[in-house]
């Protein structure tokens, strides 16, 4: 019996291990994501002149889709660009982002943070309420990665 006990508390000691070296490096992947996202939205634009913004939802996203050849780069990019945040939050703070609602708000509230800053301090930019949208479906889509990776990855019953 003593056995079995031994073996069952290293097995938890040894998940509990991989649990915890699993959030140190979604932690320091975040904190790389986050600098490139900083690089891409905010960083290297000053000195070109303030572009207007488009507030009315949507309306971005079908000129792009009708008017441009690089539509897909233009739209996939602002989805992919938010995926590791929905695929990151959780296995770096999993009690509080294992839940889709607050990993969509953490992604919401970035993407809103990018979209003012680009408005109102960042010269160059356009600031659109599609990134915004755009930016939180990929979280979202990140989110559910994490989540059909944690099924996949449960071991047997």
């Amino acid at each position: 019996m003593a056995d079995s006990t031994n073996t069952k508390d290293s097995v938890r000691a040894g998940r509990r291990l991989g649990r915890v070296i699993m959030s140190v490096a979604a932690v320091i992947a975040l904190v790389a994501w986050v600098s490139q996202v900083v690089n891409l939205t905010v960083i290297g634009y000053t000195g070109l002149p303030r572009l207007p913004g488009e507030w009315r939802p949507f309306f971005s996203m079908w000129r792009i889709a009708a008017d441009s050849d690089d539509w897909l780069y233009q739209l996939g990019g602002n989805v992919a660009l938010f995926v590791p945040l929905g695929l990151l939050l959780p296995i770096a703070w999993r009690s509080v982002f294992r839940r889709l609602i607050p990993t969509l708000l953490t992604g919401l509230l970035l993407s809103s943070a990018i979209e003012i800053a680009q408005a109102t301090v960042i010269s160059g930019r356009v600031a659109t309420t599609d990134d915004v949208v755009l930016n939180v479906l990929g979280t979202s889509l990140g989110w559910m990665l994490w989540h059909a990776a944690k099924a996949l990855m449960r071991p047997p019953a």
